[in-house]
């Protein structure tokens, strides 16, 4: 019997075999060149633990049966403006754990689970390390950044929560204006806390991405970023979406779920289309920017499936785009 939350993370420890992520193997997941990653990725990727091993057969079946039992049993929660009270508290949490340590790792995000398997390749796959999706992640953004913001002079992430992304955006870019954006005030009292521990240039503003404030004007050639927030809006994301084709910003970059770029040939794609439909994340953004594309509108930069994320989805799939000028 499989515990209802995965809990029993020991049972997915029958070790046969153990992999372990290399440069060559960010590449290619990431669609990029080994000589694209600069020195710090190298280093993550050279220090950190990314051993890993697959799931026995009959493992995989009951982790399947029970990814379906937990997208159907009703208790899934619904994204959407209701859910505003749920991320202010789990931001508070950081924010206190942050207060009482002053460690920048505190930020992570309770989401990021340690105690069951992730999705790697369309596969089920059990890490050893507990920092494993924290260095997977830190490697993609990290080539991003570097790769797509190191000319911006002001960075804004949208939906900044934990602030996570904003410590380091602060730390490679310090002559940048690092500006985070949350809806949930406990959000905008950890920059507060952080710019009064390391002095950083960041600011925090309350933002609705429901209810665009359109008297915020956003500064001319800056950058935007979105890291699993646009999968809130559901079908929603028109007004968002408008703000920023309002303002003059010269690169927006969203790390998401994209269901559009699954592939439901694939039994693990198939199971997150079905998890996001039941959970009302991000839909049809992608189709509406080939829309405005079409129209000349803005310009897609980028697409890409990136093949990692939790149990039940890929999290950060990449879609950059630029809008054309006013």
């Amino acid at each position: 019997m499989v515990c209802a939350n995965i809990s029993e993370f020991a049972k997915w420890k029958v070790i046969l075999k153990y992999y372990h992520l290399k440069l060559s193997d960010f590449a290619r997941l990431f669609h990029a060149e080994k000589s694209d990653f600069p020195e710090k990725c190298r280093n993550i990727i050279s220090n950190s633990d990314f051993s890993y091993h697959r799931i026995a057969a009959e493992q995989r079946d009951e982790l399947i049966v029970q990814i379906l039992k937990k997208i159907d049993s009703g208790i899934l929660t619904i994204s959407g403006p209701s859910r505003q009270s749920d991320w202010e508290h789990g931001w508070a949490e950081n924010l206190r754990e942050f207060t009482r340590t002053g460690d920048t790792y505190s930020l992570t995000p309770k989401f990021i689970r340690h105690d069951q398997p992730i999705r790697l390749e369309n596969d089920y796959v059990v890490t050893s390390s507990e920092r494993f999706e924290f260095d997977f992640v830190d490697v993609l953004r990290q080539w991003l950044f570097l790769k797509y913001f190191k000319n911006a002079a002001t960075i804004y992430e949208f939906g900044c929560g934990s602030c996570q992304h904003i410590v380091l955006l602060a730390e490679m870019f310090p002559e940048a204006k690092i500006v985070g954006l949350d809806w949930a005030k406990s959000s905008i009292d950890i920059i507060s806390a952080l710019v009064k521990l390391k002095r950083w240039n960041i600011e925090g503003q309350l933002f609705n991405l429901f209810e665009p404030d359109s008297t915020l004007a956003l500064k001319s050639g800056s950058a935007i970023f979105t890291v699993g927030t646009l999968e809130q809006l559901g079908n929603n994301f028109e007004p968002f979406l408008q703000y920023l084709l309002s303002n003059p910003v010269s690169l927006c970059m969203h790390l998401e779920t994209i269901r559009e770029l699954y592939d439901d040939n694939y039994l693990s794609d198939y199971l997150a289309i079905k998890y996001d439909s039941k959970r009302g994340y991000l839909n049809g953004f992608l189709p509406r920017l080939k829309e405005l594309e079409n129209q000349h509108r803005v310009e897609i930069v980028k697409t890409q499936h990136i093949k990692f994320g939790n149990l039940y989805h890929d999290s950060y799939s990449l879609v950059i785009w630029k809008p054309h000028a006013l």
